[in-house]
């Protein structure tokens, strides 16, 4: 396993993380994916929201990416010295899980800055709104993806596979992601991705 990679998905999910951040903390509020179905809601949240937030997120969430996808490509390269078919499903996953990803994520900047920059009307929320639900087919495949990256990764470890532990499992990112859950943590993936590999790092 190349240490160097893992540290550079660390850093590439701290980085996502704190893309997340600019999309969804305002200086008014938190915003959660619900609030866009309620025009006066959202309208409020985002006041005095800098437009300049959601394209910084946009333009280093396409770094912080692209980073994770050489860590995870680095995981499906160890994983085939264990078990082929659990690095095939990593591999083609992982393709499916940034392709889209990287997509969803510029989307989601540029939905939100439309919005700040029309003022944040019902109008600019309907528009949003639309544009979101016509692309999400982005996200779907990207946490499909992601979702069957982590499940491999996880039953490889877990059943002994691997040169890591089986108790090592625990400390992959799908069990991380679901301990996460009952607090909901602003940018839970990377939040997990981030302990996964920081944790890869001291298991090496």
């Amino acid at each position: 396993m190349n240490k160097a990679l893992m540290l550079l998905g660390l850093l590439g999910h701290l980085l996502c993380w704190y893309c997340d951040l600019l999309l969804t903390k305002t200086p008014s509020g938190h915003f959660r994916g619900e609030d866009l179905k309620d025009s006066a809601q959202m309208a409020a949240i985002f006041a005095g929201m800098p437009p300049e937030f959601p394209l910084r997120s946009a333009l280093l969430g396409v770094a912080a990416m692209t980073a994770e996808l050489f860590a995870y490509l680095g995981l499906a390269r160890w994983m085939g010295t264990f078990s082929a078919p659990a690095a095939a499903v990593m591999y083609v996953s992982t393709i499916l899980f940034f392709m889209p990803g990287v997509a969803h994520h510029v989307i989601c900047g540029v939905v939100e800055w439309l919005y700040l920059r029309l003022d944040r009307t019902e109008e600019g929320q309907v528009l949003v709104l639309e544009l979101f639900k016509k692309t999400s087919v982005t996200m779907i495949v990207c946490y499909l993806g992601m979702f069957a990256v982590c499940l491999a990764l996880f039953f490889a470890v877990v059943t002994g596979r691997t040169d890591l532990p089986r108790w090592a499992a625990a400390f992959t990112e799908l069990p991380i992601f679901l301990a996460l859950t009952p607090l909901r943590p602003v940018g839970q993936g990377n939040l997990a991705g981030a302990i996964m590999f920081f944790s890869l790092l001291l298991l090496m």
